[in-house]
């Protein structure tokens, strides 16, 4: 059986009585519900707490709940296995009968949670070397070595077996994301590549999930050129949020290099991605 709960009412219970006898009424294990308490970011009292406030002992202090995080879900279902979220999702039928429901209320102003993310983001400043990567990049690396080294063991160097990251540009995009996905991953998201070009990127803010795409755009030089020459070329780097799975459609935000560079821009991109996700 399951069971549909709001953040708040979770917070309520568990500290209303301790989680082996509230898990037992919820028909769950101790596990289980502690393990949902802490993906909805909900305080537990800690081991020892219960025979504190028994004791009448000043210790058997109540953790406060803070704000919901970006993107997470305010209810909770607890109970009916891992694909309960899904198996009692409504039918198509179901939702037409029903009333409308009313708009939902949020506890703060979309400005506001901005501002408080920036905070929590705090200053991302884009490293000068790749030495310490984030995971989606560091498998986009080692992908890069694996071809390094076939292409050495082979006698024949074809275009489709070089690094793809070994130019100038290619490593300061790496370097560029590796930050934004550091950063990001401090405030509790998640990045992981969707291909191993490392072009489109899956974001998790929460419970929503997002897509990023790191392009490089090809843009023609303002100079003077002699007749007959071809047209001087520079690439600039692009990020795209919000667009498809597999980098289409009109995207959210859009940051590119320019006055002033990507990497100037970091902590913006971040604060957006976790803005988004609860957008």
């Amino acid at each position: 059986m399951t069971h549909r709960v709001t953040r708040q009412e979770l917070y309520d219970l568990v500290w209303s009585e301790p989680i082996s006898k509230l898990a037992a009424r919820f028909g769950v294990s101790g596990v289980a519900l502690a393990k949902a308490c802490d993906k909805m970011q909900v305080p537990v009292p800690p081991r020892g707490w219960w025979a504190q406030k028994a004791a009448g002992k000043s210790s058997a202090v109540q953790a406060r709940l803070g704000p919901r995080p970006p993107g997470l879900d305010d209810e909770v279902i607890i109970g009916g296995g891992p694909y309960a979220h899904y198996n009692n999702w409504p039918s198509a039928e179901e939702i037409l009968a029903s009333p409308i429901p009313p708009e939902p209320a949020f506890d703060e102003d979309i400005e506001v949670l901005r501002e408080r993310v920036k905070a929590m983001v705090g200053k991302v400043v884009v490293p000068r070397t790749l030495t310490h990567p984030h995971p989606a990049v560091a498998r986009l690396l080692a992908q890069d070595d694996a071809r390094r080294e076939k292409q050495k063991a082979s006698g024949y160097s074809w275009a489709w077996d070089a690094p793809k990251f070994d130019s100038p540009i290619e490593r300061r995009r790496l370097k560029i994301l590796s930050t934004i996905f550091s950063a990001l991953a401090r405030c509790g998201g998640r990045a992981e590549g969707r291909a191993h070009e490392g072009r489109i990127f899956s974001i998790t803010i929460g419970h929503q999930h997002l897509n990023i795409a790191a392009t490089l755009e090809k843009k023609r030089k303002r100079t003077q050129m002699r007749p007959g020459s071809d047209p001087e070329v520079e690439k600039r780097l692009r990020l795209a949020l919000g667009v498809q799975y597999d980098g289409t459609g009109t995207a959210a935000y859009i940051w590119e290099d320019g006055a002033p560079p990507l990497e100037d821009q970091v902590q913006e991109v971040v604060v957006e991605m976790i803005v988004q996700g609860e957008v």
